[in-house]
C-alpha cells in the first residue's frame, strides 16, 4: 500500500557550490519491521518540509525524502494550476498579483523533481543533508526503501507524471529515455530478500511487483500506474496500448493473483486504474484536464453527467485489437494521443477503431507535459546569501527555518546580493497573523499592507521585479520572520 507523499512541501534548489550551508545531523532511522511502517509514516508526516522547504529536496535525514520530493513536485504543479484559476478570477489588482506570484512560484516549484536526478547513473536517487548523492558505487537499481517509498530506483525512474518531456530531458533525450524503458521491462523482478534493502526483508509489494511479471513494472502498487503510458512521450503510443491491454487481461482476471486485483484496493485507486484504461481514456498529467486515449477493453461505454447529455464511448463494428487504428469524435477523426475532459464531455459520440497489429496511429504526437505548458526553464533559485547579512551572521537566511527572528516596526535587515534580475520573495513568518512591511531591490521598492498569514511557519511568496546588488526588508509592523528569499527570474 503506498499512502503517498501528496502533502504541499515548500522545497528549494541547492545553492551554488562553495557557499556555508547550515545542515541538520542525520538522525532519523530506517524502519525495517513492516508492523512500525504506519506508525512511523505518521510520525514522519511533517519531517523534511525544513529544512527541504528551502533546499529544493527532502535529504535522507528524512527516511524516503527522495521520494517526498517527487511527489512534492507532483502536488506544487497542481498548485500552480489552482492558482492560475484563481488569478483568472481575481476581482482586484490585489488579488490578481498575489495569484500570478503564486502561479509562477508553484510551476517553478514543480520543477524541482529534476533536483534528485543523478544524470550519470540515470535514477533518482537521494541526497545526503551536504548535498551530496546518498549512495556511490554499491548502489544497484533493484534494491528497495532506503529513498524509495514501497519500490526501488527502476520503480521511480519516471516519476513524475505530470513533467514527461521533462522526464525524456532528464534522461538525454528520446534515445536514451527509450532504452531506459526498455531496460525497465526486461529487469525481471526477483522479490528475493537480497534486494530488500533497508526493509530487511521481501515486504509484500516486492513479491507482488516479482508476479507481474512484466519486468521492474510493479502495476500491483499506485507507484507504478503512470508507467505504461510513459512510452508515448516518445511516440511509442503501440508499445504503451500493448502494454495497458496486457496488464488488464492478465492481471485484473483474478486467476493468478487473486481476487481480480493484483495488490491492494487502496481505497479505490486501484478499481479507478482499470475503470480509466478499460474504457479507453487515462487521466496520464494531473491538473492539465486531458486524458490520453488507448485501445478500450469493452465495446461501449456510457459516460452520464449530472444535468447533461451522456458520451458514449464505443469500439467501431468489425473492430478488434490492442492497438488503436483510428479515433472519431462526433465523426471528425481526431489524431492526437491525448484529448482534453472538455472535448469529452461535450462530445456525443467517440468512436475507436482497433486493430490486432500495430499502427503507428497519432505518433507525432504527445501527451500533455507540465513544463509544457507553463513555459518556465528554472526552478526556484535564491539568491540571498546563505546564513549571513549585510551586517554579519542571521538566521533568516540559514536554509532551515526554525529560528526566529524578531523585528520591530521599522526595523530593517539588509542583504548583499548578486541579482541581474529577480521576479519573486517568499516570507515565512513564526506566528499566524496580519503583518506589513516593504522591500527594496536595487531602485526597486515595494510595500505590503496586511499580509495574513493563517498557521505557524506559513511561507508567502511576492511579487518583485528588478534587480541590484542591496535587498532590505523593513518591517511595518512587529513581525517574527523565520526565513527570507528572493527568487531569481526565470530565464525563459
Amino acid at each position: 500500500m503506498h499512502d503517498g507523499h501528496h502533502e504541499r512541501h515548500r522545497l528549494r534548489r541547492p545553492r551554488g557550490e562553495g557557499r556555508h550551508r547550515v545542515r541538520p545531523r542525520r538522525g532519523v532511522p530506517e524502519r525495517s519491521a513492516e508492523r512500525d511502517r504506519p506508525a512511523a509514516r505518521r510520525a514522519r508526516r511533517t519531517e523534511g518540509s525544513l529544512p527541504g522547504a528551502f533546499r529544493g529536496h527532502v535529504d535522507t535525514a528524512t527516511s524516503e525524502g527522495m521520494s517526498w520530493t517527487l511527489d512534492a513536485a507532483i502536488n506544487d504543479w497542481g498548485l500552480a494550476v489552482m492558482a492560475g484559476l484563481l488569478a483568472s478570477r481575481a476581482g482586484t489588482p490585489a488579488d490578481l498579483s498575489r495569484y500570478e506570484a503564486e502561479a509562477e512560484w508553484f510551476a517553478r516549484r514543480s520543477l524541482q523533481y529534476r533536483h534528485v536526478f543523478d544524470s550519470e547513473r540515470g535514477f533518482f536517487i537521494g541526497r545526503e543533508p551536504d548535498g551530496s548523492w546518498r549512495i556511490g558505487t554499491e548502489f544497484d537499481p533493484r534494491d528497495w526503501g532506503d529513498d524509495y517509498t514501497e519500490t526501488n530506483a527502476w520503480g521511480t525512474a519516471f516519476t513524475a507524471p505530470h513533467d514527461g518531456a521533462g522526464i525524456v530531458d532528464l534522461h538525454g533525450g528520446p534515445a536514451r529515455f527509450d532504452a531506459a524503458l526498455d531496460a525497465f521491462f526486461s529487469t525481471p523482478e526477483t522479490g528475493a530478500t537480497v534486494r530488500s534493502g533497508a526493509y530487511g526483508f521481501p515486504i509484500h509489494e516486492m513479491t507482488e511487483a516479482r508476479d507481474v511479471r512484466m519486468g521492474m513494472l510493479g502495476l500491483s502498487n499506485q507507484p507504478a500506474h503512470h508507467i505504461p503510458f510513459f512510452p508515448m512521450f516518445t511516440g511509442r503510443h503501440d508499445d504503451a496500448h500493448r502494454i495497458v491491454r496486457e496488464s488488464l487481461e492478465r492481471l485484473f482476471v483474478g486467476s493468478d493473483l487473486g481476487q481480480g486485483y493484483p495488490g491492494d484496493e487502496d481505497n479505490g485507486e486501484m478499481s479507478a486504474w482499470y475503470v480509466f484504461a478499460t474504457i479507453g481514456l487515462y487521466p496520464l498529467a494531473p491538473s492539465t484536464g486531458t486524458y490520453v486515449l488507448v485501445p478500450p477493453s469493452v465495446r461501449r461505454t456510457v459516460l452520464q453527467q449530472p444535468g447533461g447529455t451522456p458520451t458514449v464511448i464505443e469500439i467501431a463494428d468489425g473492430s478488434a485489437g490492442a492497438y488503436v487504428a483510428s479515433v472519431t469524435v462526433d465523426g471528425s477523426p481526431w489524431t492526437s494521443v491525448s484529448i482534453p475532459h472538455h472535448v469529452v464531455v461535450s462530445a456525443s459520440h467517440i468512436v475507436f477503431t482497433l486493430s490486432s497489429e500495430p499502427q503507428g496511429w497519432a505518433s507525432d504526437t504527445r501527451p500533455v507535459s507540465a513544463s509544457e505548458v507553463h513555459g518556465y526553464r528554472d526552478a526556484p533559485v535564491d539568491l540571498l546569501p546563505v546564513g549571513t547579512s549585510s551586517e554579519g551572521s542571521s538566521a533568516l537566511v540559514d536554509d532551515t527555518g526554525r529560528t526566529v527572528t524578531a523585528l520591530a516596526a521599522e526595523e530593517s535587515v539588509a542583504f548583499d546580493v548578486d541579482c541581474p534580475a529577480a521576479s519573486l520573495y517568499t516570507v515565512t513568518v513564526a506566528t499566524p497573523g496580519s503583518y506589513s512591511w516593504q522591500v527594496s531591490l536595487g531602485e526597486t521598492v515595494t510595500a505590503v499592507d496586511g499580509a495574513e498569514f493563517t498557521w505557524p511557519g506559513q511561507t508567502r511568496v511576492f511579487r518583485i521585479i528588478g534587480g541590484g546588488s542591496s535587498f532590505v526588508f523593513t518591517a511595518g509592523t512587529d513581525v517574527g520572520l523565520t526565513q527570507l528569499e528572493l527568487i531569481a527570474a526565470d530565464r525563459s
